[in-house]
């Protein structure tokens, strides 16, 4: 398949390589749990702001989350069904299946006595060639402020 834009290494830590679609820059947004009604809130912004961030330079926008691979696409499906964006050319998902992204980037969530498990911290990561340039970190997991869409493209 053909790609409109090279592909760079984004390394994250010393043990972890992220192979990702990530020209000039890219956006992350780290969420702690698929289908989760704060998270399920959340990621419909970035959908429908998706070409104000292109418009802003950003190549792609990934959503992370502590989930397998079938769960996370699950959620994929539904959010850009309600969103009317299924298809090719919108946010793309990510399944931080064993929680090595989270660790890596020192944003683990203890979320034990609420989903199980560790998580990731809701937040967002800007990646500016293949560095990491940004992160904002939500104070409080069940709430967006400054991880909202809006509070990321004003930052770009």
């Amino acid at each position: 398949m053909a790609r409109s834009s090279p592909r760079s290494r984004v390394a994250i830590a010393l043990d972890l390589d992220l192979d990702l679609d990530v020209a000039a820059l890219g956006l992350g947004l780290g969420l702690p749990r698929s289908f989760s009604p704060t998270c399920s809130s959340q990621v419909p912004s970035y959908i429908s702001d998706l070409d104000a961030f292109k418009a802003k330079g950003v190549s792609d926008v990934y959503v992370v989350t502590v989930n397998d691979m079938f769960v996370v696409n699950a959620w994929k499906k539904q959010l850009l069904k309600d969103a009317g964006k299924e298809g090719a050319g919108s946010v793309k998902f990510v399944a931080d299946d064993t929680g090595a992204l989270s660790s890596a980037l020192g944003l683990v969530l203890d979320a034990q006595a609420i989903f199980g498990g560790p998580r990731l911290k809701r937040g967002a990561v800007v990646i500016e060639n293949g560095e990491v340039k940004s992160v904002v970190v939500e104070p409080n997991p069940g709430e967006v402020t400054v991880s909202h869409a809006n509070e990321v493209l004003k930052n770009l």
